[in-house]
């Protein structure tokens, strides 16, 4: 029997729709293993959206949405960080996600529209 992960991303956006500059987005990406196997050291980069800012100290993580936890900006060994020079939220670069079969992982961060 061979046991393999597959990785889903799904992100979503509120509020919705076209909203005019100063309108805070908040962004959640959902990390979910539909496959058999445990996916290690599972990174995920997201970049920031062009034409809007990103909103220091709004990162979140945790395995489902009701169990979010903040994060610093810092790439201090929390789990995620906002890089500065390549724009980017970052989660898992120091290795610390595992997703079992069917386990799930949240990021949160919000921007504003410039």
């Amino acid at each position: 029997t061979v046991t393999a992960p597959v990785l889903s991303v799904v992100k979503s956006v509120s509020p919705i729709g076209t909203q005019p500059p100063g309108t805070t987005l908040t962004y959640t990406m959902t990390v979910t293993n539909t496959g058999t196997g445990v996916a290690t050291n599972v990174v995920l980069t997201d970049p920031i959206p062009a034409n809007t800012t990103y909103s220091a100290g709004t990162i979140q993580t945790g395995a489902t949405v009701g169990t979010l936890v903040a994060r610093t900006d810092a790439h201090d060994g929390d789990g995620a960080f906002y890089d500065s020079v390549s724009n980017h939220v970052v989660i898992g670069a120091g290795g610390n996600i595992t997703l079992g079969a069917g386990g799930t992982y949240v990021l949160r961060f919000s921007v504003t529209i410039n």
